[in-house]
């Protein structure tokens, strides 16, 4: 059985990566989809087509979601082509590995606008015609770093932590509308741009000493909560983000006395 059978869902950064994943496992599961992209259309484009050869709708949307005027025009132009707007998914993100001293305001104010202030605005206009809808769900892609802070992404971390408050604050004004508001908040998945951050020598190792289930994410991890959270299967789950860090946030205290878990 198909559990989005016949939704439609935008989903912003989704030319690669998590947003990609998401993208193909939503058309999966029956539903027709939006890809935002930034700058690289080509690769928007192949997702789209991927989409179609799965029987599913697919259309590119270009939007910076880093500036308000094209947040309330994607989801304008998403729903003009479409109809409606099922679900929203507030997935397109940046990163710079900053220290906290060397981060510019031009950085700062990129990654605050990108992840904070994109899924703000995006959500705001899909709301808007959700409720003319009589209901929806929005999905915030936020990241275990909004919870634990992680040395030279000061900016990055701050602005997930901003996220999963954003998620709680809409839900609860949201959910009289029949939206329903959540979170999803990821470890470290390994996606292009991550495989080249951990490609110096001993990180990947370093980091993985501190993941009780002993490896990395992938974007196929992220699917099967993304597609819970969008299916009716998960009504009652309101302004919650949901952690799958492989264990990292349970800080695991270290084994002194070398007992196997059993005992």
């Amino acid at each position: 059985m198909q559990r989005l059978k016949d939704k439609v869902i935008l989903i912003t950064g989704a030319s690669r990566g998590i947003g990609k994943a998401l993208a193909l496992a939503f058309a999966g599961q029956g539903a027709d989809v939006g890809v935002n992209y930034a700058k690289n259309r080509r690769k928007a484009a192949q997702v789209v087509e991927e989409i179609r050869k799965i029987g599913r709708k697919g259309q590119v949307f270009q939007a910076d979601v880093g500036e308000r005027a094209e947040c309330v025009g994607l989801v304008d132009a998403f729903v003009g082509a479409f109809g409606r707007i099922d679900v929203l998914v507030n997935n397109a993100g940046i990163c710079y590995l900053d220290g906290f001293l060397a981060t510019t305001e031009e950085r700062y104010d990129r990654t605050m606008n990108v992840n904070v202030k994109g899924a703000f605005f995006c959500a705001q206009a899909a709301a808007r015609f959700m409720l003319k809808q009589g209901g929806g769900r929005i999905i915030n892609v936020s990241s275990v770093n909004g919870e634990l802070a992680e040395s030279h992404q000061c900016a990055y971390n701050v602005s997930k932590g901003a996220l999963n408050m954003l998620t709680r604050s809409m839900a609860q004004e949201l959910i009289p509308g029949h939206i329903i508001v959540n979170a999803i908040a990821p470890g470290i998945v390994l996606t292009d741009s991550s495989e080249q951050d951990l490609a110096g020598p001993g990180v990947a190792e370093a980091y993985l000493q501190n993941i009780p289930a002993g490896r990395f994410a992938t974007c196929e991890d992220v699917v099967g909560a993304a597609v819970f959270l969008s299916s009716d299967e998960s009504d009652y789950f309101v302004g919650q983000t949901l952690t799958m860090d492989g264990g990292i946030s349970i800080q695991q205290m270290p084994d002194l006395h070398g007992k196997p878990a059993s005992e």
